[in-house]
Parts: structure tokens; sequence; C-alpha cells
């Protein structure tokens, strides 16, 4: 009986350490960028995946999609939004140079802008706060926070080492997992994800809405029509190459 007690106390101890790759208790978003990077910095030694994508998780339920609108612009800007943002579709808005169509390969999240610049008849105006919800087949919205972008941003660069500096690809991989990812020309990243909105211009009516993107290196332009209560796109086309 003397050695019951020891024994069960072992037990016990063993039974409440996490094994390798059990969720931990991520403190809920949003965390300090400092705090954030150093969890990911060590999920990521660890190669733990599990966890390094709870961080994700965390980011997605804490922020939802608007269902609130102030203003038929508004209204129409998010659902113009939802039918040219389809990363999974993304070949119908144009011939793209060679590899665009790996920019996607069904990561489950997306980096979406958190202002949306617009126009109603050349005036020009800004949405804040925005936040569109997606096709099901788009992935999960994260909903770009400069706190986090900066967080990813220090990931991807590492520790600032020459050790460091040679897995740079394989950083790039590993986040991969989690969110589409593309390298900007002369180095650096597109945190938000491909194709990338940069105007919604509407006309008087709101019935027709002219849509400028980017996708990979390239430019483009959309044009999406109402047609009953639903948007339909009409055209795209490849405008310049960067």
């Amino acid at each position: 009986m003397k050695y019951l007690l020891p024994v069960c106390m072992l037990l016990a101890s063993c039974a409440t350490t996490p094994a390798p790759n059990d969720k931990e208790a991520m403190p809920p978003y949003p965390m300090s960028p400092d705090k954030a990077g150093d969890f990911l910095e060590g999920y990521y030694n660890a190669k733990d995946s599990v966890n390094f994508g709870v961080f994700f998780e965390h980011w997605n339920s804490a922020q939802q999609p608007r269902t609130d609108f102030a203003s038929e612009t508004e209204k129409a800007a998010y659902e113009v939004f939802a039918q040219v943002f389809q990363p999974d579709k993304h070949i119908a808005l144009g011939a793209w140079e060679p590899g665009a169509d790996g920019i996607n390969t069904g990561q489950p999240y997306v980096v979406l802008p958190v202002e949306m610049p617009v126009e109603v008849a050349g005036k020009p105006d800004t949405l804040r706060s925005f936040r569109p919800a997606l096709a099901k087949s788009s992935g999960k919205p994260l909903y770009q926070e400069a706190g986090y972008d900066s967080v990813l941003m220090r990931f991807l660069r590492g520790p600032g080492s020459a050790e460091a500096a040679g897995s740079t690809y394989e950083r790039t991989d590993w986040l991969r997992k989690w969110i589409p990812l593309i390298m900007k020309r002369g180095g650096e990243w597109y945190i938000l994800s491909q194709p990338i909105i940069n105007r919604i211009s509407f006309d008087q009516s709101l019935q027709k809405a002219t849509v400028s993107f980017r996708m990979g290196y390239q430019f483009g332009e959309a044009v999406v029509v109402k047609k009953g209560e639903k948007w339909e796109l009409e055209t795209s086309q490849v405008t310049a190459v960067e």
C-alpha cells in the first residue's frame, strides 16, 4: 500500500500533461503581436501544426461577418465583393500568367481587407469595418487586423539569423497550410488573399459595378451586373502586368 499513492500521483500527473500536438489553451484573440509571435514561433519550431492552427481558429471566431448595412451602397459592395472574391474560381476572372492557378490550393482560411474603397457615379468613399460573408468554398474569413498582420510577417521573416533567412521558403510553405500566400517581386509577401480587390465602382443606380483587382503579378478589371436580386459576373480581363 505504501507504493500506491506515489504511483497514483504519477499517473495523474501524466494524464494532465499535454502530449505533443494536443490542443493547448492559447489566450483568446486579440493577443499582443509579441505574445502571438512567440506562440507561433514555438509551435513552428516544434512542428506543432495543431496548436499553430489554433491561432487561426481564434482569429476567425472572434470576428463575424457583418449582416447589418448602413446603406444600399454598403449592401451592394458586400454582395459584389463576395461575387468576385472566389479564390477557388479565380480562373473565371481572366487568363493569368503561368503559375497563377497555384495561388489558392484549398487552404482553410483567407485574409480579407477591413476597408474597401468604393465609388458611386464617380463619388469616392471608403467602407470601414468591412467584414463580408463568403461562399463556404472560398475559405473561412480572417478580417485583416494590423497587429495580426505584423505577427504573420514577423513569422515569415524569422528571428533574423542567417540560418533563419535560409528557411524563408520553408516558413512560407508551412504558413500555406492555413492561408494562400505568394511572394512579392523583390521579397516580402502578400498577406491579403488573392484576388485582392482594390476598388468597387458603381453606377448611379447601383445596378452595375466595375471591380479593380490584383491577381498575382497582374491587374484586372471585372464588370458585375445585378440581375433580379443577384449579382453576376459579366466580363473580366487582365489590364496590366507588374
